[in-house]
This record gives C-alpha cells, structure tokens and sequence, in this order.
C-alpha cells in the first residue's frame, strides 16, 4: 500500500497594522495553567485566550519579534489549525472548549470560557470530598 504525505500547512502570523494594548496577565490565570507552558487568561466576560507563558506584555516591537516567532507562540497557534478541523462540523465537541477564533492581533487561540470552576478548583473540591 502507498504511503502519501500530506503538505504542510501554512500558520499565518498576524497582521499587526494598528498595535492595542497588551493583554494583561499577570497574576490573571484564572483558568490556571496548561503544562506550565500556557496561560489561560480571561480577556472580557465570555472569552479566554491561550498565552504561551514565553509573552511579553509590552509595546518594544523587538520584543514582541521574539516572543511571537518563538516555540510556544508555534505551537499555540497550531492549536488554532487543530480547533478549526475539530469544530468544521455544525455541532461542537462536547468535552472541548468552544472555539471562537484566533485573536486578531496575535492569532493565538480564542476560546468560550467554560461554565464550570478552573480545573484546579474543580479537583481540589472533588478532592475534598
């Protein structure tokens, strides 16, 4: 049997033409964390963003250079390839997080934040019991 491989696919990295503010994460974890790799930060009421814990809240262009072409800012946005394959189907997954988009300026991974507590509260009251 032939093997075939499929061709890569091509991440676009933003279009930065008007620079906002950054996101503000620190101490902001309230969805905890993915690996110690990643940050879930809320960014308004509904909406949570995946941020590589490698970003830089500033406005030196030189730093945003790096930490947007760096590993984790990658594979946060490989994430958004995955979520647009998975949520192609009208009806979303029910055990993932509601896919939103990527955040325009950054493209990293938009998500609906979930109903329920972060994880850690979750398991820590589960735990308790």
């Amino acid at each position: 049997m032939a093997r075939t491989a499929s061709p890569a696919r091509a991440i676009a990295y933003p279009q930065r033409s008007d620079p906002r503010p950054p996101i503000v994460h620190v101490g902001n974890t309230d969805f905890g964390l993915i690996e110690d790799l990643f940050s879930l930060i809320s960014i308004d009421q509904d909406t949570i963003i995946v941020l590589p814990t490698s970003y830089e809240s500033g406005f030196d262009r030189i730093s945003d250079d790096e930490w947007s072409e760096g590993t984790l800012a990658w594979k946060a946005r490989k994430t958004c390839v995955v979520y647009e394959d998975v949520f192609k189907t009208s009806s979303p997954h029910p055990r993932l997080a509601e896919y939103l988009g990527r955040d325009p300026w950054t493209a990293l991974p938009l998500l609906k934040k979930p109903s329920g507590p972060p994880l850690e509260g979750l398991m820590m009251h589960h735990h308790e019991l």
